[in-house]
């Protein structure tokens, strides 16, 4: 084995094993026997292909743009190796995709056919959601002005535009940071909804457990004031994307698809943008023809981290025509010359994507507000010079460079949990006030592995967490398995049997007789405990990525960036970690490593664009 191959990752491994198969599937086809000149270097021009492609989808691409292979030294120009690939055998063109393993598109993109066949299957749904709806103004209108009082000096309520929109539009992309209202927008749509069509079959879902009870507890505090008939309708019950189709424990499977779909009028999904393209196509291929879908979520977030950027490509542009902006004014009051558009020209989503800009929970002189709006908004030195100036007591900036910083740097992520620890070591075993204690504050990492990686600051911090209560005498398990009161555990894998799913958090405490036992909050509020011996794959989570970190937030956050960069480093990551922080945001990194990925922004190859051109215009 040379060495190369001896530092291979998972990922590599597999796509080496992946190109073979498929090389060997075209040889066995009698691939190149009469077309191609050189047969060998057509071959491995074929296996490099295969490999860089499935390495594009483990890192999150869709498809791999065929120039990668075409501007580096030597390699083939764009005809010969379309030509190539096609003639192998195992690669076809995108309209005749057949069931080869891999699909070439007529913009040079090659995809593994699984992937393609999604992109196709979500495009086609989309397109097909473009009916516009007849909307009683004499009705909604009045409800719309109560829900959204006018302010002086408004223009465009966009909550207000949103749900007017929602109610006239089968589809609808809402994108906005934290603080600007969805949970808001979404509760008002239920009311609307509620009131002209009590019937009307409402399911709520999110990626995660955790963002599904969060958007719960926030519509269930505002549906507190709709009227007293209308609270029975409200939905009582929100689900993770995966329980909601009914997904069978390794994916491969679910109840829910086109031939047997959802039984609902009305799903709204919020966090879309942790959606992956492989889960958004199969969610929409379950949901009725007759139904109206909301997506709410975030396009200036991490994208999801399996293959594609689903909800960044839908939210990324806004227009709206004519008729849909009278639509807006009759509906609403407001008048079309206030309404900017992002395009000069139509789209596929026209009329179905709404940006809410105005920040509800930070002021305009909020640190962490005016952060991410700088941010966001890729004023990127402006950000860098206000996080590092220290003008802001919500802002912080730790310099990594620092000697004094990196001698203290153990100190520091231990002096952050001192409250978390004072509250198990206590004794009190309150399991909601240590649940509270511990979601006040959160330490975020960008990579896994690594002096600031996710592995090592938890076992920094566990160690510590396991000798303070040693010698409580209640605080550990007597078997010696390692496990210990105050231990935070993060679910990796989705465990049906046990109503536990990616991303669920849940803390060791002693039950009742005193046995340490792993405590999860349920939906209600109430908790529910698991022997730790029947936990599924997780891990200790004193830290968390910030992928992992999406549709939660917390009082105060620190986010890590470590010593060197890498691609994964980006604008959306430190954007997606600083607005996890309610009132409060440390940002520990070298003012170099930090510039750096402020500048890099997260591209996610993909054809999903293209792929809905296509389905709009033949539709």
């Amino acid at each position: 084995m040379t060495a190369s191959r001896f530092f291979e990752t998972p990922e590599q491994t597999l796509a080496r094993a992946f190109a073979r198969h498929v090389l060997a599937w075209a040889k066995d086809g009698g691939a190149f026997a009469d077309t191609v000149t050189d047969r060998a270097a057509a071959c491995a021009l074929l296996e490099e292909a295969a490999y860089r492609v499935s390495l594009a989808v483990s890192s999150g691409d869709a498809c791999l743009p065929l120039e990668e292979m075409t501007v580096e030294p030597g390699g083939s120009d764009m005809e010969t190796l379309r030509l190539t690939l096609l003639e192998s055998g195992v690669v076809a063109p995108a309209g005749d995709p057949g069931n080869a393993p891999l699909v070439l598109d007529d913009g040079n993109r090659l995809y593994l056919h699984r992937y393609f066949d999604y992109e196709h299957m979500l495009a086609q749904r989309l397109a097909a959601m473009r009916e516009v709806r007849p909307v009683d103004a004499a009705r909604i209108r009045p409800l719309l002005d109560a829900l959204f009082p006018h302010e002086n000096g408004e223009t465009v309520n966009w909550q207000k535009t949103a749900v007017a929109l929602a109610l006239a539009q089968p589809l609808l992309v809402v994108s906005g940071g934290p603080g600007t209202g969805k949970t808001t927008t979404v509760a008002s749509l239920l009311a609307c909804l509620l009131e002209t069509d009590p019937q009307n079959r409402i399911m709520l879902a999110a990626p995660t457990g955790k963002a599904a009870m969060r958007m719960l507890d926030a519509i269930s505090q505002r549906s507190a004031f709709f009227p007293l008939y209308m609270q029975p309708m409200v939905p009582k019950q929100a689900q993770t994307v995966h329980r909601l189709l009914g997904m069978s424990g390794d994916g491969a499977t679910v109840r829910y698809h086109a031939d047997n779909p959802l039984p609902l009028d009305t799903l709204i999904v919020d966090e879309a943008s942790m959606l992956d393209l492989a889960m958004a196509a199969r969610l929409f291929d379950a949901v009725p023809a007759h139904a109206r879908v909301v997506l709410l979520g975030d396009k200036d977030q991490l994208a999801a981290v399996e293959a594609g950027s689903v909800f960044a490509e839908l939210g990324s542009r806004r227009f709206f025509t004519g008729d849909c902006l009278a639509t807006l004014e009759t509906l609403t009051g407001l008048h079309p010359d206030t309404v900017p558009s992002s395009l000069s020209g139509r789209t596929p989503l026209e009329n179905r994507v709404v940006w809410l800009t105005r920040n509800y929970r930070f002021s305009e002189t909020s640190g962490i507000g005016k952060l991410a709006a700088d941010i966001r908004s890729r004023r990127l030195v402006d950000a860098a010079d206000f996080l590092c100036s220290g003008h802001d007591h919500s802002v912080r900036w730790l310099d990594m460079a620092d000697p004094a910083v990196m001698a203290n740097f153990g100190k520091t992520l231990l002096d952050w949990y001192a409250p978390y620890f004072d509250s198990v070591l206590n004794g009190e075993n309150d399991a909601g006030k240590i649940f509270d204690m511990f979601n006040r504050f959160r330490i975020l990492c960008a990579v896994r592995e690594g002096p600031c990686g996710v592995a090592a600051v938890n076992r920094l911090i566990a160690r510590a967490m396991a000798e303070a209560v040693s010698g409580t005498g209640w605080g550990m398990d007597a078997a010696g398995s390692g496990w210990f009161a105050g231990q935070p555990v993060m679910i990796r894998r989705n465990d049906y049997s046990h109503g536990l799913f990616n991303g669920d958090v849940g803390i060791v405490l002693p039950d009742a007789p005193g046995r340490l036992a792993v405590w999860f909050m349920k939906e209600d509020g109430t908790f529910r405990t698991v022997s730790p011996s029947r936990l599924g794959e997780h891990e200790t989570s004193f830290a968390m990525t910030v992928h992992q970190s999406q549709g939660s937030e917390f009082d105060s956050v620190a986010l890590l960036l470590p010593a060197q960069f890498s691609r994964v480093l980006c604008r959306e990551l430190v954007y997606t970690g600083i607005t996890r922080a309610k009132t409060a945001i440390t940002v520990m990194a070298d003012r170099t490593i930090l510039t750096q990925s402020l500048e890099n922004d997260s591209v996610r190859r993909s054809g999903l664009g293209e792929r809905l051109h296509e389905a709009w215009q033949n539709g």
